[in-house]
Formats: C-alpha cells, sequence, structure tokens
C-alpha cells in the first residue's frame, strides 16, 4: 500500500483535539485506522471520540518526523507525499498572486486538489453574493470560519457543479487568497446551487 491508497483515516481524539502520537525507540506514530469496521472497541487512554479525517489534513498538522501506523496491518505510511499533495494548491496561488504563473497553470493544479467547502442544509454551495469560498485544507477553512459543517471535493468537482454565474475565491483572509472567475473553463456547469 502506498500513500496514494489510503485517503481518509479514523484516529482517536482528544477531548482538547489532540490527535495522540506515540513514541517508538526510532519514530513517532499516529495509529489510524483504515476502515471503520477496523475499529477497537475502546477509545485509546485519554481519548474522548474517533474521527475520520483526510490523510493530507494530518499531514499538514504533524511534523515531518510523524507518520501514520496504519491498521489493520501495521503498515508504516509516510506523510510525505500526503504533504506535498496538500500544499501544492497553496504555492500555486502564491506562485499567482507573483505573477510567477497563470491562470491557466492554477486551474490546472486546482483541478487535481482536494478542496474543502462550507456545507449548506441542502446540497449544493454555500454562497455569500455569488462568490463560492473554497479552501486549500480544512486547517484555512477553520481559521476562516471556524468550527461548521464542510465537505470536501476534488478542484475538478466543484468546477463541474458550479452553478454558471457563480465565481470561486480560493483561501480568503490568507496571503495567497485568490479570486478563480466563473468564466474558466469547466466551471459554471450545473443548473443550481
Amino acid at each position: 500500500m502506498t500513500d496514494h491508497d489510503v485517503t481518509e483515516v479514523w484516529v482517536p481524539v482528544a477531548a482538547t483535539g489532540a490527535v495522540p502520537v506515540l513514541l517508538t525507540d526510532s519514530r513517532r506514530l499516529v495509529v489510524a485506522f483504515a476502515d471503520e469496521a477496523a475499529l477497537p472497541p475502546e477509545l485509546p487512554p485519554d481519548c474522548a471520540e474517533w474521527q475520520r479525517l483526510p490523510v493530507e489534513q494530518l499531514a499538514m498538522v504533524f511534523p515531518e518526523d510523524v507518520a501514520l501506523f496504519l491498521e489493520p496491518g501495521g503498515q508504516i505510511v509516510e506523510l510525505g507525499g500526503p504533504r506535498e499533495r496538500a500544499t501544492a494548491l497553496v504555492r500555486a496561488a502564491a506562485g499567482f498572486q507573483r505573477d510567477e504563473i497563470g491562470m491557466p497553470e492554477l486551474m490546472e493544479v486546482f483541478r487535481r486538489s482536494v478542496v474543502y467547502c462550507q456545507a449548506p442544509g441542502d446540497p449544493g454551495f454555500l454562497a455569500h453574493a455569488g462568490t463560492v469560498a473554497v479552501f486549500s485544507s480544512l486547517v484555512t477553512l477553520t481559521q476562516a470560519l471556524g468550527d461548521t459543517a464542510w465537505f470536501a471535493s476534488t478542484g475538478r468537482d466543484v468546477l463541474d457543479q458550479l452553478p454558471a454565474g457563480y465565481e470561486l475565491f480560493l483561501d480568503p483572509l490568507t496571503p495567497h487568497a485568490t479570486g478563480i472567475p466563473s468564466t474558466v473553463e469547466g466551471a459554471g456547469r450545473a443548473d443550481h446551487a
């Protein structure tokens, strides 16, 4: 199994929101489960619940010396690949802001990235004044909006489902915040929000 095989895992989480890290003789590990059915019947000590989290988000939170210990099977999954994928969109948006890349290059990265949106009560997008906020990470979404319902999708799927006339705004309140017009190829094909 490679780091591309698992996109979400179940991890134990303390009441404070912290994910416990095991210290071994040679490394630091987060015990994670690939399947909800594989979860043990009891939580580890000092943990309040199991949470299903994107591997890319765990990669953004933990330092480079932390890996996943994936159960069942006990496989070590390095977080370098997911970390690289999770930061690619931020790097591209910052490059766009500095005029190092154009909109077509930014859109190429956006389409293959996992992005996060605030979840409305009904299926679709939550828009304000014709603009849908999209976030490059769950951390960025939480920093901007606080504790809110969310969903994750590929940038390609967001563009395919974006109603005509709506625009996207990537990572509001960050230095690399970028508007993505609805006239971008692939956007605005859906008929409803």
